[in-house]
């Protein structure tokens, strides 16, 4: 009994210290969700508010709108001859986010896709990606330093 209480003792003093606990911010960061289904690839971005305060100031958030506005966000391999078919962006209070849609007369020689945005974001620190084919799917993020994301052979048709 007597180690029941005192069990009890250091749980009851955490729970009238009033901690909360907070999730940690990801500044400057973007996620990139990339889906390659046959000859289509579309691909959605999204800039949190916690992400675009520290990518730009007041001033320059319209420019990092412009940047995903007027860009590709990444690079696919040339032999695939993929191009872009569809693009929107949206820029909202406190997020941007949209989509482009590529189409490639050779998906199967798509190898790889390089995330092209730090150059022109220069803020910008790392991106989230997920890229899913219809049987395979990865998770990871890139880095200035390390830009592209590997197709697994044999994941296309």
């Amino acid at each position: 009994m007597k180690w029941l209480i005192l069990l009890l003792i250091p749980m009851r003093i955490f729970a009238d210290t009033g901690t909360f606990l907070h999730r940690a911010i990801e500044p400057a960061r973007m996620g990139l969700d990339v889906s390659i289904v046959g000859e289509k690839v579309t691909a959605y971005v999204v800039v949190g508010a916690e992400s675009l305060e520290y990518l730009s100031d007041e001033t320059d958030k319209q420019q990092v709108y412009q940047v995903l506005k007027e860009t590709a966000w990444f690079v696919l391999s040339v032999d695939a001859r993929c191009r872009v078919v569809d693009h929107s962006v949206h820029q909202q209070a406190d997020r941007i986010k949209g989509f482009q849609i590529l189409r490639c007369e050779r998906p199967g020689k798509l190898k790889s896709i390089d995330v092209d945005l730090y150059n022109r974001i220069p803020a910008l620190k790392a991106v989230d990606v997920w890229l899913t084919t219809e049987r395979w799917q990865k998770k990871t993020t890139v880095y200035p330093d390390h830009t592209l994301v590997n197709i697994r052979s044999g994941m296309l048709p």
